[in-house]
């Protein structure tokens, strides 16, 4: 659950509600989250603009991709594939597995 500046995680398991990351020191806010299909990463998008993914399991970030210059408003997962949407009018295609920020740009 993405609450202001916060990610929080609950398990339907153990009722054990973990905080993920907070974007406060950064002044940012959380806009979108999408689980990847095994569940095991997050990503969450910003109102700055940045997608940062999570390993859940470790509770670790493991990379910041920027690219975006306003909100993100929603996150699609492919595979390793993500698609970010912004209020830039613009969609990125990212591919986890490369160190590029994105692969593909489509604007409108």
């Amino acid at each position: 659950v993405g609450l202001g500046s916060c990610v929080y995680l609950w398990s339907a398991f153990t009722s054990k509600v973990t905080k993920l990351c907070d974007l406060a020191e950064s002044d940012d806010s959380v806009t979108s989250v999408s689980w990847t299909k095994k569940g095991s990463h997050l990503a969450v998008g910003t109102n700055r603009g940045e997608v940062h993914i999570w390993d859940t399991v470790k509770c670790q970030q493991v990379r910041t991709m920027g690219g975006h210059s306003a909100r993100i408003g929603t996150l699609a997962w492919n595979g390793p594939l993500l698609a970010s949407g912004s209020r830039d009018r613009i969609i990125y295609l990212r591919d986890a597995r490369v160190q590029r920020p994105f692969t593909a740009r489509l604007s409108a």
